[in-house]
């Protein structure tokens, strides 16, 4: 269809990538083992959503546990999801320099921590993906941690996407904490993935030639910039005048 078109990247359309290629993206599978289930039962994979819900509340502490660890052992900006009010209070607690941002905070609250997260005031912003995944340019972090994942692929893409995206200038690492218990989760999520990925690259194979007649045949309009309003500069993009 010619109204259709799908660019990931420059050279889908046969040009160099040059800037646009993201440094790596490190993800690393970090689990803790439950021996039993909430109910005294031997640990099984949950399948169902209300044996998923009380697998993540079983396993909560463990994986609280696990991410503090690992955020408190460095002094670097780190980005912590989670899933669960009662995982967010509890990281709170366990990371003592991190601001915490939930769904019935103000929106001055959600304003103060999201942007003192972009210039350093904060080194630790915990959150939902649901509140905190679209939208924030966070460049200036590489580090963020999920404390447990949920179904939806969606919500995970965007949240790794607030820091592996264009202006990072470092390899992101991505901590994924989970339990024993829900495997059938990441399972799910890396078929989403993996279908998502080939449903791109099949759009772009049918698209491409369309695409790039119509940018070919496309010119420059140039309008004059004359800006109203000031603008907030996140730290990362600043840099000292000559």
């Amino acid at each position: 269809a010619s109204w259709a078109a799908v660019v990931t990247m420059p050279s889908d359309l046969g040009y160099e990538d040059g800037d646009f290629v993201l440094p790596p993206l490190n993800i690393y599978e970090e689990m803790v083992i439950a021996d039993s289930t909430e109910d005294g039962l031997f640990a099984v994979e949950a399948r169902t959503l209300n044996e998923q819900r009380a697998a993540a509340r079983h396993t909560m502490q463990d994986r609280v546990t696990r991410c503090a660890d690992i955020v408190n052992s460095t002094n670097k900006p780190f980005l912590v999801w989670c899933n669960l009010n009662a995982e967010s209070e509890a990281l709170k607690r366990a990371i003592p320099d991190a601001i915490e941002v939930k769904g019935s905070d103000s929106k001055e609250h959600k304003e103060k921590a999201m942007m003192g997260f972009s210039d350093g005031t904060y080194r630790v912003i915990v959150s939902k993906a649901s509140i905190c995944g679209w939208g924030m340019n966070w460049q200036h972090c590489s580090d963020m941690a999920f404390v447990g994942l949920n179904n939806s692929f969606e919500q995970y893409y965007q949240a790794v996407r607030r820091c592996w995206r264009f202006g990072q200038k470092n390899p992101v690492n991505v901590h994924l904490i989970t339990s024993n218990l829900e495997g059938a989760i990441k399972k799910n999520l890396e078929r989403k993935e993996q279908d998502a990925d080939r449903m791109i690259q099949e759009m772009i194979k049918y698209t491409r030639d369309i695409t790039k007649r119509n940018v070919l045949q496309t010119t420059r309009e140039i309008s004059e910039y004359n800006p109203q309003i000031e603008m907030i500069i996140p730290e990362w993009l600043r840099s000292e005048a000559v």
